[in-house]
C-alpha cells in the first residue's frame, strides 16, 4: 500500500486538479477562472491509504428479542464511548441494571474504550434521537422525546430541558428528530418540529426560530457559539410535478436572525437540475468549513453547482463511483463543503454504488451519519445497494468481509479535498452478510466508532468483547444493534 499526502490543490471545472487524477477539461473555462482558496492548509496523511482492509479494534452485536434500534454514538473527552439505542428490552444480558427510568425504551449505554465492559446504562425516555459529546468537558447531551438532557460523566442528569412548548416529532430522519449540537462554552442549538432553539450552558431557552420548510433535519453550532447551521428540504412543484429542494440556512445565535442561505431555489428555476435533493446532516469542521451530507434522486441535481447559482460547478469527479452517469431516480449520496465567509460551496461529491452493468445504484444517508475529524477527512455512513467499489476484495482485519445480502451498512472515508477515496467498506461478518444502516459515527484522534442497526445477518465481530448476541438476525421484522471501533488511518 502506498503513502498518500494531501498535495497542492488547484480548483477547476467540475472539481480539482492534482496533476494525476483527472484533467481540467471537463467543462469550458474562462481564461481567468475564479479559484477558491482553502480556508486552512491540509496536513499530510501519513498512513497507508487507500485500502480495501478496514482495521477494526472491536466489533460486537447486541440486542434483546425485540426490535432494537441504533441511534447515535459519541466519544467523551476521557475516551469512553456512549451509544444511544431504542429498545424495550432491559438489556440485562449486558450485566448492568439501568438507572433513572429503568423501563424507558430510550437508553444510553456507556462502554469502556476496549469494548470489554459496560460501565453504565441509563433510561431517559421513550425515544433517543441524538447524542453529542461536549468538546471541552465529559458531559453528554441527548435529544429525544424527553427534550434535551445534559448528562455528567457518570450519566447522571445535570439539567433537563423538556422543550414543552415545542411539539415532539415522530423520531424519523425526515424532520421528526430532536437533534442537538454543542458549542465549546456548553451552549447548544437544537432542532425540534421545524424549530431552531438556542439554549444557554445551563439549559435555559434563550430564543427560538421557526423554519418554514417541509423537513428540518439537522443543526450544527459553530465552536464559538455565534452561528448555527440548519439543513433540510422542502416539497415544491415544478410544471405540476413534485420536486424536493434542499437548503442550508445560517443563523446568528444572539438574535435568531437568518444570515444567509444556500440552495433553496425556487422550483421554476431548477431547470435540468430537477432531481429531488435532500440534506440530512451538517457539521462544522475544525477549520470552520461547514460540511453537509444528503441525497439526490439521480445525477441531474442542484448539488452540481455552488449553492448560490446553477452555473458554477463544484463537483469533484474522480472515478465511476463519484461520477453520476447512468443514474436514474436512484437516491445517491452527496457531501459538500461550504465556506461560511464566502457563503458558497467550495467543493462537493456524489457517491454511487454500481451494478455489474455499471448502472448507478442506491446509497442513502437518510438514516446515516456525517463526521469530519481534526484533519478534515470526511466520513459518511449509511446504507448501500450493490455494489461498493472492489466489493469482493473488501476485508476487515485481514479477513474477507461477508457477502452482499441486500441494503448493507457502509463506512465511506474521503480525503479533505475529496480527491481520494480512502475506504468504502462494508461491515458484514466474514462468511455471512449484514443488511441494515449505520446512523451513528464519530471519529476523534485517529479512532472511530460506528453504530448500526442490523435488520438481517450480523456485523463483523471480534473476540473478547463484553457481548456478542444477535437473537434477531434471522427475523426480517426485528433488528439488533452493532457497534464497532475502527482505526481509519492504519
Amino acid at each position: 500500500m502506498q503513502k498518500v499526502a494531501r498535495a497542492l490543490v488547484i480548483y477547476c471545472g467540475m472539481g480539482l486538479y492534482t496533476g494525476s487524477l483527472f484533467a481540467c477539461n471537463q467543462t469550458s473555462l474562462s481564461s481567468t477562472p475564479n479559484i477558491p482558496t482553502p480556508l486552512v492548509a491540509y496536513t499530510p496523511i501519513f498512513d497507508a491509504l487507500p485500502s480495501n482492509d478496514l482495521p477494526m479494534e472491536f466489533g460486537m452485536m447486541f440486542g434483546g428479542s425485540v426490535h432494537d434500534q441504533a441511534r447515535s454514538v459519541a466519544i467523551t473527552s476521557d475516551n469512553r464511548v456512549v451509544v444511544g439505542v431504542n429498545t424495550a428490552d432491559s438489556l440485562s444480558f449486558l450485566g448492568v441494571a439501568p438507572t433513572e427510568k429503568t423501563s424507558a425504551a430510550g437508553k444510553i449505554i456507556q462502554f469502556n474504550s476496549e469494548g470489554t465492559a459496560v460501565l453504565r446504562i441509563v433510561g431517559l425516555g421513550e425515544r433517543v434521537d441524538d447524542i453529542q459529546a461536549s468538546p471541552r468537558t465529559q458531559e453528554i447531551f441527548v435529544g429525544g422525546d424527553m427534550g434535551v438532557m445534559a448528562l455528567t460523566d457518570d450519566l447522571s442528569v445535570k439539567w433537563e430541558q423538556p422543550l414543552a412548548e415545542f411539539s415532539d416529532g415522530n423520531g424519523r430522519s425526515d424532520g421528526g428528530k430532536t437533534k442537538v449540537s454543542v458549542a465549546e462554552d456548553g451552549s447548544a442549538a437544537v432542532i425540534r418540529s421545524k424549530n431552531v432553539i438556542f439554549l444557554s450552558p445551563e439549559g435555559e431557552i434563550l430564543r427560538s426560530v421557526k423554519v418554514e420548510r417541509s423537513f428540518v433535519n439537522d443543526v450544527a453550532i459553530a465552536p464559538d457559539g455565534k452561528t448555527a447551521y440548519v439543513v433540510g428540504y422542502r416539497n415544491a412543484t415544478r410544471n405540476n410535478v413534485p420536486v424536493q429542494i434542499a437548503f442550508l440556512y445560517a443563523y446568528e445565535v444572539s438574535t435568531g436572525k437568518r444570515l444567509w442561505r444556500l440552495w433553496d431555489f425556487e422550483a421554476n428555476l431548477v431547470g435540468n437540475d430537477m432531481a429531488d435533493s435532500r440534506l440530512y446532516h451538517v457539521k462544522v469542521g475544525a477549520d470552520g468549513v461547514v460540511h453537509v451530507a444528503g441525497e439526490s434522486a439521480g445525477g441531474n441535481t442542484i448539488y452540481r453547482w455552488n449553492g448560490q447559482d446553477l452555473s458554477t460547478p463544484t463537483l469533484v469527479n474522480t472515478d465511476k463511483y463519484h461520477h453520476a452517469y447512468q443514474t436514474r431516480a436512484n437516491h445517491i449520496t452527496y457531501y459538500g463543503q461550504v465556506d461560511p465567509t464566502e457563503q458558497k460551496v467550495i467543493r462537493g461529491q456524489l457517491a454511487i454504488p454500481r451494478r455489474s452493468n455499471n448502472d448507478g445504484n442506491t446509497a442513502r444517508v437518510r438514516d446515516g451519519a456525517l463526521e469530519v475529524d481534526q484533519a478534515g477527512t470526511v466520513f459518511i455512513s449509511g446504507r448501500a445497494s450493490a455494489s461498493l467499489p472492489n466489493r469482493d476484495q473488501q476485508q476487515i482485519n485481514g479477513e474477507n468481509a461477508g457477502s452482499y445480502g441486500g441494503g448493507e451498512p457502509f463506512l465511506l472515508m474521503v480525503s479533505a479535498d475529496l480527491s481520494t477515496r480512502y475506504r468504502w467498506a462494508p461491515l458484514a461478518e466474514s462468511g455471512g452478510f449484514a443488511s441494515g444502516t449505520a446512523p451513528g459515527l464519530v471519529v476523534r484522534n485517529g479512532v472511530g466508532y460506528l453504530l448500526a442497526t442490523i435488520t438481517q445477518g450480523a456485523g463483523f465481530t471480534t473476540p473478547g468483547v463484553v457481548v456478542n448476541s444477535a437473537p434477531n438476525q434471522a427475523d426480517k421484522n426485528l433488528s439488533d444493534v452493532y457497534l464497532a471501533k475502527f482505526r481509519p488511518y492504519e
